[in-house]
């Protein structure tokens, strides 16, 4: 996933600008002095921490095939 990076005062004089671009990418606020925050639709977290949970089924399942062998 491609993460936009915008300046926080971007995303304050044009919300809707820096929202619109939610619908294809990740966007990264930088602001002075403070964390960058990210933006995310939350569907796309959904499916990250899916393939995440996924994912580890999968080595914990691998790693019970190789103990047995």
């Amino acid at each position: 996933m491609r993460v936009i990076e915008r300046p926080f005062s971007e995303f304050l004089r044009q919300p809707n600008d820096v929202v619109a671009e939610l619908a294809d990418h990740d966007v990264l606020l930088r602001r002075r002095n403070a964390p960058s925050l990210r933006l995310s639709e939350d569907d796309r977290d959904n499916e990250r921490s899916e393939a995440f949970e996924a994912l580890a089924r999968l080595l914990r399942n691998m790693m019970a095939v190789s103990y047995t062998h």
